[in-house]
């Protein structure tokens, strides 16, 4: 029972990560669609009281301020999904610490959902991405480096596969009870 504890412990540090990646992710979000905000009321010769609409491109990197609204748009968007995730983990670690066991059947289809929903959201994510910088005519090239998706969908792979060590676990358990 040693491994079990060790194995407890270890998803009450995830669990407390998760929530706050989860948690800054979401603060992260309502900053860059703050700076969104402004840009629109720059773009429509507004003026923001504090805040200096040069300042706000050489942060951001852009050359305007439709490519700053659509860099701010873009970035909330990854950072909101980044957010849900995180949160899914933190519930999924949340409820296995409560069981006990990660070793349970519905332990095990909770991890494979987290897993599918780890390649799928991040998906979604870049589809509404590629929107959004169309819909503001931020006709840029996003200064990404690669798929923003591919960790996650790398991650989701590896969630699935765990997903099946413990049914495996479960299967084993029920056989011995």
């Amino acid at each position: 029972m040693k491994t079990l504890g060790t194995i407890q412990k270890t998803f009450r540090v995830f669990m407390n990560l998760a929530k706050a990646v989860a948690i800054l992710s979401f603060v992260m979000a309502g900053l860059v669609l703050l700076v969104a905000g402004c840009g629109m009321v720059w773009r429509n010769g507004g003026r923001v009281i504090g805040l200096q609409m040069e300042d706000m491109l050489s942060m951001t990197g852009a050359v305007g301020v439709d490519q700053m609204i659509g860099l701010t748009l873009v970035d909330g968007v990854f950072a909101l999904t980044g957010g849900v995730l995180s949160w899914m983990a933190h519930l999924y670690l949340k409820h296995e610490q409560a069981g006990g066991t990660p070793f349970t059947m519905d332990g095990a289809n909770r991890l494979k959902r987290l897993g599918i929903r780890m390649i799928v959201l991040p998906l979604v994510a870049e589809i509404v991405a590629e929107v959004v910088a169309e819909v503001v005519h931020a006709c840029f090239r996003m200064s990404r480096q690669g798929a923003w998706c591919d960790g996650y969908v790398l991650l989701g792979i590896v969630l699935i596969l765990t997903s099946l060590v413990l049914r495996y676990g479960a299967e084993l358990e029920q056989k011995r009870v």
